[in-house]
């Protein structure tokens, strides 16, 4: 189970009509009562500005969104706050590409 904790803000990029957005982002957020931030479009530039400016701490998205925020040039952004990324649609790779800290689960 995903913990989530009363100051958490759920990053979420995935459209909100499927059954992924609904349940890993909208249900969580309005369930545990925590700030939800919303993407109209994926874009990696877009995921790390609005990281930085919201202090979000857990994101939601596909397993590409994953590798691209995974692979991005992050220098310069402040991505601390980011506690939790989690995916869902399709199999993650066993094997996280470089830059994952280590602390995934697959």
């Amino acid at each position: 189970m995903l913990e989530v904790r009363y100051d958490d803000v759920m990053l979420g990029a995935l459209p909100l009509f499927h059954v992924c957005g609904l349940s890993a982002v909208l249900s969580v957020c309005v369930r545990a009562g925590v700030s939800m931030i919303l993407l109209p479009r994926f874009s990696v530039d877009a995921l790390l500005e609005t990281i930085q400016r919201h202090r979000v701490s857990q994101f939601a998205g596909v397993p590409t969104m994953l590798i691209a925020l995974l692979n991005a040039d992050t220098t310069g952004f402040d991505l601390t706050s980011l506690r939790v990324a989690n995916s869902g649609g399709v199999h993650s790779p066993a094997r996280c590409p470089s830059g994952s800290n280590g602390n995934s689960r697959t």
